[in-house]
């Protein structure tokens, strides 16, 4: 009697996950609601950033608004203790070596002191730009709430796109596709005369 009953279960569980499958539509329905969700992703509009002005680990100031009209920038939003950030930390600045001139990486430290962040930089030698976010408010200005977030900006200071994860050369290429894209300024017309 149990061997019954465990082939009449086995049977039901087999014929839901077929009848879930059917349903979907089988795999170009799914890949038709993969490319749907990319262009609603595409479409949602963009925002312009905040701007803000923080303590470098340099000893300067760094003010994000100096950044517009130049090149975009890559915000990463990070913290030592971070087992993503450690492992993240050192493609980003190989990237930010091979793209640097191209595309600006800020590091955004969240409420770590001086000489904790100083150590870990020295360690793995990073090259680009780490500033201080000691009460956290830029974080909040960016609705950042998990530490390896990186947020995309184009030159004109809109975001692209905000995703918690590594960053790879294709993102790099990405954003800086998109600068090609976008519409050059008009050039201002001078009278004919």
């Amino acid at each position: 009697m149990n061997k019954t009953v465990a082939i009449v279960i086995g049977v039901v569980v087999t014929v839901g996950i077929i009848g879930g499958l059917l349903s979907l539509g089988g795999s170009s329905d799914l890949q038709s609601l993969t490319e749907q969700a990319a262009s609603q992703r595409d479409a949602a509009p963009k925002t312009e950033t905040p701007d803000f002005t923080l303590q470098s680990l340099e000893g300067g100031a760094i003010t994000f608004a100096d950044y517009k009209g130049e090149k975009p920038v890559i915000l990463d939003f990070w913290a030592t203790w971070c087992p993503n950030c450690r492992r993240d930390m050192p493609k980003l600045s190989a990237l930010y070596e091979k793209y640097g001139d191209q595309v600006e990486v800020i590091a955004v430290n969240s409420r770590e002191s001086k000489s904790l962040v100083s150590n870990f930089v020295d360690n793995l030698s990073l090259k680009f730009p780490v500033v201080f976010d000691t009460n956290g408010s830029v974080a909040q200005q960016y609705g950042i709430t998990y530490t390896s977030t990186k947020v995309f900006i184009d030159k004109e200071g809109i975001i692209q796109d905000t995703f918690p994860a590594d960053v790879t050369g294709a993102d790099f290429q990405e954003l800086l596709a998109t600068e090609e894209k976008s519409p050059a300024p008009l050039e201002p017309q001078t009278p004919q005369t």
